[in-house]
């Protein structure tokens, strides 16, 4: 499996998880849900990322919670 595609369905994966949760994750909690749902580990992101965990989350969100702003009908 293709490692960009798995690390764009992470980004994802943590967006849809703040959406069914209402909170970002942290490391245990991300680890279950990502083996569950087929994401990359905590470690894996951080990895690529060169950013730790819980702060690329909050990245991911900020980021994502922008593209949607910008792309809303008005």
């Amino acid at each position: 499996m293709d490692m960009k595609y798995c690390y764009e369905q992470s980004i994802l994966g943590v967006y849809e998880y703040f959406k069914n949760y209402g909170k970002l994750p942290d490391i245990p909690e991300w680890n279950q849900y990502a083996y569950a749902k087929g994401y990359l580990s905590s470690i894996s992101i951080r990895y690529i990322s060169g950013t730790e965990f819980n702060k690329w989350c909050k990245q991911v969100k900020t980021k994502i919670d922008k593209n949607v702003e910008k792309n809303k009908l008005t």
